[in-house]
């Protein structure tokens, strides 16, 4: 598994702002949410304030969890993005290894701008299975590379 990457680089979680979620090999897009077939499909992302680390955590338009994160605390922002609970619409779509998400509408809530830089780490799903249905694995996931500013 490789940790979250993200688009944006703005230092405030917007429309368009991307996360891309990269397993260490295809996953079945079934196991993530049986709705799923790797084609675009409607989503909610929620912002959840924690301080100096807010959370973010994914579900369905009608609220079910995706499994792509192992709990709703484990995809975490190291940063303050958010003054309170925050809902965007999005989409997410799979190609190959990655799950891509892209922030579209803001639903509800205050954002913050971020002028500091970060690092985000996300713990994955084991209901996520490869192909082969072999679980994800559950370790801890740091963002590769230079600390730098999210979304």
């Amino acid at each position: 598994m490789q940790a979250p990457q993200h688009r944006g680089g703005a230092g405030r979680a917007e429309q368009n702002d991307t996360i891309t979620l990269t397993y260490s090999e295809p996953i079945n897009p079934a196991t993530v949410n049986a709705s799923f077939t790797g084609a675009s499909m409607a989503m909610r992302v929620s912002l959840t304030n924690n301080g100096s680390s807010d959370r973010m955590d994914f579900t369905t338009t009608t609220g079910t969890r995706l499994n792509l994160v192992n709990s709703s605390t484990d995809l975490s922002l190291g940063r303050d993005f958010v003054a309170n609970a925050t809902i965007f619409n999005a989409t997410m779509v799979m190609s190959g290894s990655t799950v891509t998400v892209t922030l579209g509408t803001r639903i509800s809530g205050t954002l913050k701008t971020v002028a500091t830089t970060g690092t985000l780490t996300w713990r994955p799903s084991a209901t996520a299975k490869d192909l082969a249905g072999l679980a994800a694995s559950t370790t801890l996931v740091t963002e590769s590379g230079t600390a730098d500013r999210d979304f």
